[in-house]
């Protein structure tokens, strides 16, 4: 019991070993996929992804009294869970890497705080839903942005061998992703702005971002701190 203890201390610190972060994020995931699986099935409108937001899934005034509790302590659990990751991320960087890492995982914290304090104002608490939400969606593309360019740095600047040069394309691909993501946002004008779609494309492709650091993240599983 102790081990286990022990374990997840270092794991919330962002210091455990790879194969233990692992396993939390992936309890991290599917408890939030699940949750909103069930959240979206007893939706009553019905549930789609072009007219139905986000934010909708956790509104009880939609009558989804049933899902908006689901959803809800999932957005808490998902956001304040995921703030070890970056700084198990920060702490696999190279030292010259280190006022990057920093930023990325301050940036990251505060996108993954503000998300977990959507599942405290759900939509009818206006304007504090709305607030969180936006910094929320601003602040993930911008902290991944530096853990990314973290990585590409490691490759063009300090010639290191990883990661190998089809993989830092890869990056440098997703980097434009995130940056037309955070475009979007500081862009109302934009035609897919106000797009139910839209929304669920960027969670999406922040999740598939904030995820794939770990496979990213190469190493023993010792936290060079």
């Amino acid at each position: 019991m102790k081990g286990g203890i022990d374990i997840l201390a270092r794991v919330v610190a962002g210091k455990g070993d790879k194969k233990s972060h692992g396993y939390y994020l992936l309890i991290i995931g599917v408890y939030t996929a699940v949750s909103w699986v069930i959240a979206a099935l007893i939706y009553p409108p019905p549930f789609n992804f072009i007219d139905v937001w986000i934010s909708s899934l956790g509104d009880p005034s939609v009558l989804n009294y049933a899902g908006y509790v689901h959803f809800n302590i999932s957005l808490v659990i998902f956001g304040f869970g995921l703030v070890p990751h970056y700084l198990y991320v920060r702490n696999h960087l190279p030292p010259e890497a280190k006022g990057a890492g920093i930023a990325g995982a301050i940036i990251c914290s505060i996108a993954s705080v503000a998300w977990g304090l959507i599942g405290f104002f759900p939509n009818p608490i206006q304007p504090t839903h709305d607030t969180v939400a936006y910094l929320s969606f601003f602040s993930f593309p911008a902290g991944l942005y530096f853990f990314y360019g973290t990585l590409v740095f490691q490759r063009v600047k300090l010639k290191k061998p990883w990661p190998n040069l089809a993989i830092t394309w890869l990056i440098f691909a997703e980097m434009i992703v995130y940056l037309s993501l955070f475009a979007g946002y500081v862009a109302p004008f934009l035609p897919f702005h106000d797009w139910a779609p839209y929304e669920w494309g960027a969670f999406a492709s922040i999740c598939l971002g904030i995820f794939s650091l770990y496979f990213l993240i190469p190493g023993d599983g010792k936290a060079k701190v």
